[in-house]
């Protein structure tokens, strides 16, 4: 009677990451042992599971149970940054545009802001932003984007600065013929 293969390959899915190990040997029976630590920009990795969503963790204490090659799949968290809407007038910064203005403010294309005038929010990795309908108050000017994009993708804390300025107006006397 032969002896029955108990070492098997177990590969890894780094699932939309990047892993350095594609595979190792394992034996029926005995732990895992070390697993390798995959990266993917913008996501915490929360372990390797037996399923590419859902299935069972696996650690490199979990005992080998699969008679058979195996895939094991990467599952991630995806980090939340800050969107942050700064204001600069006439030369000087401000943490909002309260007296400066209003905008709207769309993330995935949703209105999650409305005429507002300040706006610090976490949101996932890879969210689209969009800051539109600028308005500047009565008495000020819009003048552009001091630093930052209209519109963009969060993949870190972004922060976007709008330039503003007092508006200055001509005052014409007339004599009325005098």
């Amino acid at each position: 009677m032969g002896s029955q293969t108990t070492n098997y390959t177990v590969y890894f899915n780094a699932n939309g990451g990047s892993v350095s190990t594609s595979s190792k040997t394992v034996t029926y029976g005995e732990t895992y042992g070390t697993l390798p630590t995959p990266t993917r920009d913008g996501y915490i990795f929360a372990g390797w599971y037996t399923a590419a969503s859902g299935g069972s963790q696996v650690t490199s204490s979990t005992t080998v149970t699969v008679a058979s090659d195996h895939t094991l799949y990467a599952h991630w968290t995806v980090n939340q940054y800050y969107f942050d809407l700064n204001g600069y007038l006439d030369g000087a910064s401000e943490d909002n545009i309260n007296d400066f203005g209003t905008v709207d403010i769309y993330i995935d294309g949703t209105l999650v802001a409305n005429d507002c005038t300040d706006y610090y929010q976490q949101h996932p990795y890879g969210s689209t932003y969009e800051i539109r309908d600028i308005k500047a108050a009565t008495g000020k000017e819009y003048v552009g984007v001091y630093s930052g994009s209209l519109s963009g993708t969060i993949t870190d804390m972004t922060r976007v600065i709008l330039q503003f300025r007092t508006a200055s107006y001509t005052v014409y006397f007339n004599a009325n013929g005098g």
